[in-house]
């Protein structure tokens, strides 16, 4: 997907990066580990407030079975 993207921004991004056609490989490395990373956190983030979600309703779900 990411070399899809690349693509993508190389032919319609407004400030095209590479003037002259496609970028230079090692462009295209740094850009796909950018955006790698990027989706690791937010799949962290994501994962840790689905965990956070799931523990508030589990303690919810406690006091509401508490005597």
């Amino acid at each position: 997907m990411i070399p899809l993207l690349l693509e993508r921004l190389e032919e319609h991004a407004a400030a095209r990066l590479c003037p002259g056609g496609r970028m230079m490989d090692a462009d295209r490395a740094v850009l796909s580990q950018l955006v790698l990373a990027k989706v690791r956190s937010y799949d962290e983030s994501k994962q840790l407030e689905l965990r956070i979600e799931l523990e508030a309703k589990q303690r919810e779900r406690e006091m509401l079975e508490a005597p």
